[in-house]
């Protein structure tokens, strides 16, 4: 048989154990629910996340906004005081 025949048996025998091993791997995790809390947790952060993501332009412009008002009102009330000394 040439090199190239055993590579192809070789390359052939490997997909089948990693198909086989894959298809174990899935119906466990189809069966068992041993990390079900955990994965529900992973979930619930990447909804927050995501959540988080998209609301934070329009609470960065509500900030934005308020952080500029209040400097305004600050810089309005504040009087200098007047000139010391003798011209």
């Amino acid at each position: 048989m040439s090199r190239h025949g055993l590579r192809a048996r070789a390359v052939t025998s490997w997909c089948r154990r990693t198909a086989t091993h894959l298809g174990r791997l899935v119906g466990r995790l189809c069966r068992e629910d041993d990390g079900q809390d955990l994965i529900e947790y992973v979930l619930l952060t990447g909804i927050i996340a995501i959540a988080g993501i998209l609301i934070f332009p329009a609470m960065q412009d509500a900030m934005v906004s308020t952080y500029q008002d209040w400097n305004s009102n600050a810089q309005a009330i504040w009087e200098p005081p007047p000139p010391t000394g003798t011209p």
